[in-house]
């Protein structure tokens, strides 16, 4: 009978030592995402145009040099600022900045921005510590024309 008990004990401190370590390997995992995050990234225009959908592309590649131009002078240089608060900043232009919060899921890909009281949930690709590839929410109706960002980090 006490053979059995401790053998059970055993088990059952084996099992939750088991989930302790599952689960601080997730929240590491994530927590590393969060970390590599934490900065400032700034768009790589030509990256991001260069790495267009096929239907994207052949509709870049119809615009005009002007509308060319004025969507590079647009996107060129917008940056993202992830705050170790869980704040960010998206800096459009020198006159124009959205402010909010932001929020990694647990499922380590899932990235939330709520600004103004709207919350957009995109979707992380790659991310490393210089780089980030980011699938932005699209709007069924909308046709976005740059629905993947690549970022480069340029501080931390």
């Amino acid at each position: 009978m006490i053979k059995t008990d401790r053998i059970s004990l055993r088990l059952t401190f084996s099992t939750l030592v088991l989930v302790l370590m599952l689960s601080t390997g997730v929240n590491a995992q994530g927590n590393s995402k969060n970390e590599k995050l934490i900065g400032t990234w700034v768009l790589d225009y030509n990256k991001t145009i260069n790495n267009l959908k096929q239907e994207a592309r052949q509709y870049y590649d119809g615009l005009g040099t002007e509308r060319k131009q004025s969507l590079q002078s647009s996107f060129n240089q917008r940056k993202i600022i992830f705050g170790a608060d869980g704040s960010y900043t998206l800096v459009v232009n020198a006159q124009r900045q959205v402010t909010g919060t932001w929020n990694l899921k647990q499922d380590g890909v899932t990235l939330e921005l709520v600004a103004d009281g709207r919350t957009l949930t995109h979707t992380l690709g790659n991310v490393s510590n210089q780089n980030l590839e980011l699938h932005l929410q699209t709007n069924p109706e909308a046709k976005q024309l740059l629905g993947t960002w690549y970022l480069d980090k340029v501080s931390n």
